[in-house]
């Protein structure tokens, strides 16, 4: 419905951008997440901005963008993304991540992959990127940090969330790690991704803030931690202490 209403395939990726996930930031960011061209993307957000569909605030020197909640139309476009159809492949890549995991030593009932396991670091940022909309992704990292946290290249691993723009995201996953295993070095790795230009407070989970009910239900349920990293997150540190202390020993053996 949404490609037969939106014509332009730049403006249809946008909003599933900003509206279907819930994302903002500069021109720049916004066409390189949604993998339109920087002409496109700032043609597309201004008539936006123009028609108050969006709205912007300078974070340091950059513009950016996000969804005017305020809009009469916000609601519909909203309800349209929540019925369309998620793409074969995108189903394809999460099911491959999720079998990477898989073979970190997640405990994940789903996941099989077909292409070779890459490099711990890169399937760790994969997983990252997924678990805004699979929360028993979220609950495993922690576990897969803590298996192979005395041969992980973080360096390589901070470098590959920052293309993919979770820094943010892996902090606040690294410091629920040094909560449920209290070990220090996983905060020591944090602080190095925090970026304190980043004032605003968003959803962890996709679509969590669909609903006024999921509005609320969110807020009421973040945990401290999630804020210190501008997240509203509906799941408490206990639903991966629960799981952490329940297959910490069970580490997978290296060869």
């Amino acid at each position: 419905m949404l490609s037969f209403l939106v014509t332009s395939k730049a403006r249809r990726l946008l909003i599933e951008l900003l509206w279907g996930k819930g994302v903002s930031g500069s021109c720049m960011e916004l066409a390189e997440k949604a993998g339109v061209a920087f002409a496109n993307a700032y043609r597309e957000l201004h008539a936006m901005k123009e028609l108050d569909l969006v709205t912007t605030e300078r974070e340091g020197r950059a513009e950016v963008y996000r969804v005017n909640d305020r809009h009469q139309a916000c609601a519909l476009v909203r309800q349209l993304l929540a019925h369309r159809p998620v793409p074969l492949a995108d189903d394809d890549h999460a099911d491959t991540v999720r079998g990477w995991l898989r073979q970190l030593g997640a405990p994940l009932a789903q996941g099989h992959a077909e292409k070779p396991l890459p490099s711990e670091e890169d399937a760790l940022a994969a997983g990252v990127k997924l678990s805004h909309r699979d929360p028993a992704v979220a609950r495993v990292l922690p576990l897969c940090f803590w298996y192979h946290r005395d041969h992980l290249d973080m360096d390589r691993l901070t470098d590959q969330v920052r293309r993919d723009h979770e820094k943010h995201a892996l902090g606040l996953l690294l410091d629920v790690t040094t909560e449920v295993s209290n070990d220090r070095r996983f905060a020591n790795w944090a602080k190095k991704l925090r970026d304190h230009r980043m004032s605003r407070t968003r959803d962890f989970f996709h679509g969590a803030s669909l609903t006024r009910r999921g509005r609320e239900h969110t807020e009421r349920n973040t945990p401290p931690v999630a804020r210190r990293w501008g997240y509203r997150m509906n799941m408490d540190v206990e639903n991966f202490r629960t799981l952490f202390q329940k297959f910490a020993h069970h580490a997978p053996v290296h060869s």
